[in-house]
C-alpha cells in the first residue's frame, strides 16, 4: 500500500514530487506533476493578468 493517495491529491507539487521520485524511483509521477505544476504557474500568471472587472 502507498502512503500518497493520488485521488486525494491529485496535484502535486514538485518537491512532493521530488520525494515520490526519490522515494519509489516512479518518473511518470514526477513527470505529471511537473506538467501540472507548469500549468498552474501560466494560469496563475494569466488571471493576475486579467482585467479585473470580468470577475464581478
Amino acid at each position: 500500500t502507498s502512503s500518497i493517495d493520488i485521488s486525494d491529491k491529485f496535484v502535486f507539487s514538485t518537491s512532493k514530487a521530488r520525494l515520490l521520485i526519490k522515494n519509489q524511483n516512479f518518473q511518470f509521477h514526477y513527470h505529471l506533476a511537473d506538467r501540472v505544476n507548469r500549468q498552474q504557474t501560466i494560469l496563475a500568471s494569466l488571471a493576475s493578468r486579467w482585467p479585473k472587472s470580468i470577475d464581478s
